[in-house]
């Protein structure tokens, strides 16, 4: 089994480092309608969760460091730090920038 342990900094939310969306299920389409966007990848459109101004996570409270829908995050966010890749194939890939 894997163990990770959060660092507390917000990196998930955040893309200020690196290019991330949280890539949103069918379902999570839905419930997330009024919050997500399309974006177009080299091989698919995918529905990913909004960003602020800044590049962070619209649920993303950068003075507390914290989501502000911790309890119903999509699944994306619940995986994290394994982040999913859809390029023609579907790859998973743990962020070592956010782990202890």
């Amino acid at each position: 089994m894997l163990k990770l342990s959060c660092k507390g900094c917000g990196g998930c939310c955040t893309s200020k480092k690196r290019n991330l969306f949280v890539i949103l299920t069918p379902k999570e389409e839905i419930k997330f309608k009024n919050f997500s966007t399309k974006i177009k990848t080299k091989n698919y459109k995918l529905t990913v969760l909004k960003k602020d101004k800044f590049g962070d996570c619209i649920f993303f409270d950068s003075n507390k460091r914290i989501c502000k829908i911790y309890y119903s995050r999509p699944f994306e966010c619940r995986g994290y730090p394994l982040l999913i890749h859809f390029d023609k194939k579907l790859i998973f890939k743990i962020d070592k920038n956010c782990t202890k």
